[in-house]
Formats: structure tokens, C-alpha cells, sequence
């Protein structure tokens, strides 16, 4: 998929890792639990986010998939239908924690912060950057 003239392929990919990577030291959801509103960092979700899977939530599952796509995004020529599948999948999973803030009672969620936007920043920008990418291949005819 490494189409001529696609220069901000590895400057996209940095932006979008630094992105997810800087998400992890801010402050990203508040939760309150025995009526104490706690601040987690978003690597405290990462650790225990799984957890929500048990309930239903599959959110937390953005984040393999995002190092799968970057990972697939590296070699010179990707599989244009993996990358399109994780791209899709990484799309579906980070919309899914929309659920938090539509059910914030179900979930104990009062409010998102700067880490929860970077991260789903980082993780829409990279679906954007492999959709683009499958498309610019598509209409090059290879």
C-alpha cells in the first residue's frame, strides 16, 4: 500500500502514536464510586478497562487493535484487506465507548477529559489515515 508521493505516511503514523502515547499521563475519564468522584489517568483504564468487557463493553479492545493497525500499516506493501478490516474494527470499537456517556449510571462514568479526546483522536485519525491510504491504492488501480 505504499502508494508514490504518500510522504506523511510515517509523520501521520508518529502524530497518531503520540497521540495514543501522551493519552496515557493525562487525566481521561472521572468515576464515581461509594459516592467519591475518582479521576483515572488513561493508563489506569488501559490496565484495567478489560474489565468492562465482562459487561458488555468492548471499548478497552480499541487498543490492541490500534498497535495492529500501525503494525500493518509498516511493511512496504500491507494487505489492503487487513488493514481495511482493523480500520473498521478500530472505528466500531473506539465509538463504542460512546456507551460510557450515553449510560453513565450503568457505568459510574461522570465525565470524559483531555485524555479520553486524545486517545480517541489517535484512534480515529489512524482509521482515517488507512481508509485514505486503501483509497488513494484503490484509485491508483494496484
Amino acid at each position: 500500500m505504499q502508494v508514490r508521493g504518500h510522504r506523511f505516511l510515517q509523520p501521520a503514523l508518529i502524530f497518531a502514536v503520540g497521540l495514543w502515547v501522551v493519552s496515557l499521563f493525562l487525566p481521561a475519564i472521572t468515576f464515581v464510586f461509594d459516592v467519591e468522584p475518582n479521576l483515572f489517568r488513561g493508563s489506569k483504564i488501559l490496565l484495567s478497562g478489560w474489565i468492562d468487557l465482562l459487561v458488555l463493553q468492548s471499548g478497552w479492545l480499541a487498543n490492541p487493535v490500534f498497535w495492529m493497525l500501525v503494525f500493518a500499516l509498516l511493511p512496504r506493501e500491507p494487505s489492503r484487506r487487513l488493514v481495511s478490516w482493523l480500520a473498521a474494527a478500530l472505528m466500531l470499537f473506539s465509538a463504542h465507548t460512546i456507551d460510557l456517556f450515553i449510560r453513565p449510571d450503568f457505568y459510574d462514568v461522570r465525565s470524559a477529559h483531555e485524555g479520553y479526546y486524545m486517545w480517541m483522536a489517535a484512534n480515529l485519525s489512524l482509521a482515517a489515515l488507512a481508509f485514505f491510504l486503501i483509497a488513494r491504492k484503490r484509485a491508483a488501480g494496484t
